[in-house]
C-alpha cells in the first residue's frame, strides 16, 4: 500500500524557502507603506496651501497658514494647520479674525516632519 503526502524534510525545505521570501518582502512592504503615508501628508499640505491661496484671491485679503496651538502659530509643523485672516499680522487667531479651515497634520511617517523648521507661517496676499 502506497501512502501519499510529504516527508518531513520536504516540509522543512518548503518552510525555509517561504521564510526567505517573506523576509525579503516584508521590509519592502513596510517601505511602501511609509512612502504612501508621506505622499498623503505632502498632498494634504499642498491642498491646504492651494485652498489658502484661493481664499486670499477670492476674498481679496491676506491669509495666513500655520501650525496652530492655543490659537497661536508655532514652528511645529506636526500640529494641526489653520487657515485664517490675520488682520493685525500677529500670527495669533484673535477674536474677530475668521478661521476658514483647519487640517490635521499629525503623521509619524516621512522625513519632512522630523526636520527642524524655522518658518512658523505661510502668508498669501490678495494677489496670490
Amino acid at each position: 500500500m502506497r501512502q501519499h503526502g510529504f516527508t518531513f524534510i520536504e516540509l522543512m525545505v518548503t518552510c525555509g524557502i517561504m521564510a526567505i521570501i517573506a523576509s525579503t518582502g516584508i521590509p519592502a512592504l513596510s517601505n511602501m507603506f511609509d512612502n504612501h503615508q508621506s505622499s498623503n501628508s505632502v498632498r494634504q499640505l499642498r491642498q491646504v496651501l492651494m485652498s489658502a491661496r484661493s481664499i486670499a484671491l477670492n476674498k481679496t485679503t491676506r491669509i495666513t497658514v500655520c501650525p496652530i496651538q492655543n490659537k497661536k502659530c508655532n514652528s511645529d509643523w506636526k500640529k494641526p494647520l489653520a487657515v485664517f485672516n490675520d488682520t493685525n499680522n500677529n500670527k495669533t487667531l484673535d477674536d474677530g479674525e475668521k478661521l476658514y479651515l483647519t487640517a490635521s497634520n499629525e503623521n509619524s511617517h516621512g522625513t519632512w516632519l522630523t526636520r527642524s523648521a524655522t518658518m512658523d507661517s505661510v502668508n498669501f496676499n490678495p494677489q496670490g
